[in-house]
């Protein structure tokens, strides 16, 4: 099971929230179900995406796995997307 602030990766594309499979991103609340909210961030620091998983949609990452970066546009501050819906712009998400 994963748990809270594990770093994960994405077994496949999700088009929708403008992320690829390997996408690395941090669990940043798990259910009781085991399902999650991962937060998906530039080296910036800007949140791209705080998506909702299912277990068999990541994987944990291990130690030995190297990074690797692509570029990634980000809404501008005040633009809603759907994975910000609810959250102000620009503020970034602390940790429980």
């Amino acid at each position: 099971m994963v748990k809270e602030h594990a770093v994960v990766a994405l077994k496949g594309d999700l088009p929708k929230h403008r992320l690829k499979r390997d996408d690395i991103g941090a669990a940043v609340h798990v259910y009781p179900d085991g399902s999650m909210e991962v937060e998906f961030v530039t080296f910036g620091g800007d949140t791209v995406a705080l998506v909702h998983l299912r277990p068999e949609q990541i994987r944990l990452v291990g130690k030995k796995e190297l990074l690797q970066a692509r570029l990634m546009s980000v809404p501008k501050a005040g633009a809603r997307t759907r994975s910000s819906a609810g959250r102000q712009p620009g503020k970034k998400l602390r940790a429980g």
